[in-house]
Parts: structure tokens; C-alpha cells; sequence
């Protein structure tokens, strides 16, 4: 009954994703074409989900236990993105992110 209260829990966190997932059609696309994977630094992990309507998302997680810093890619050099949890922009002016372990980046393409 604790996580439903608390914002930052992970049934939240759960919650928002389900619905970003579903107000979003790049996630709904199944097409093997809608996804292409990313080259990254060894542990960290990224996507970008493309909508038949030209939509895009970019998922980067850091899947290690340690942090990720300064990893580079060149989807996100010199880019504002829109993180979808929390609708803050972000900008990547180098194409460098940085992830705490288990870190993830949900963001929209603008």
C-alpha cells in the first residue's frame, strides 16, 4: 500500500511507463523495422523506436552496477531531447550521457 502513495516508487515508476507506452506509437509498432539498436560503450544499451508517422523515442540504459560516464553517441551530439518521465528537455551538446548504475534515459526526439 506504500508504493501507491509514494511518487518515486517502482509501482509508479511502472505506472508512467505503461502509460507512456501507450501515448506513444513508436512503442506500439511491432514492425522488425520501427527499432535500430545504437552503438554504445560496453554496458550501456540504446535504442531508437521509430513510428510509421515518423515519430521517434531513444531508450539508453546503463545495465552495469557501476556508473556510466561520458559514454558517446552520435545520435545524441549536438540534440535537445525531451526526457518522457518528466518532460524536461535535455540537451547532449557533445553527444556524451553519463547513467548512475541501472540508469536509463527515456527521450523523446524532437
Amino acid at each position: 500500500a506504500g508504493q501507491e502513495t509514494d511518487p518515486n516508487s517502482l509501482l509508479n515508476l511502472y505506472k508512467k511507463l505503461i502509460a507512456i507506452r501507450k501515448a506513444n506509437p513508436e512503442f506500439c509498432n511491432m514492425a522488425n523495422d520501427s527499432i535500430a539498436f545504437l552503438e554504445t560503450a560496453a554496458n550501456v544499451y540504446a535504442f531508437k523506436r521509430t513510428a510509421p508517422d515518423g515519430q521517434a523515442s531513444l531508450v539508453i540504459m546503463n545495465g552495469s552496477l557501476a556508473e556510466a560516464t561520458e559514454t558517446a553517441l552520435e545520435e545524441l551530439k549536438g540534440k535537445t531531447f525531451t526526457k518522457k518521465l518528466d518532460g524536461q528537455d535535455i540537451a547532449f551538446a557533445d553527444g556524451n550521457v553519463s547513467l548512475a548504475p541501472g540508469g536509463f534515459y527515456l527521450l523523446k526526439v524532437k
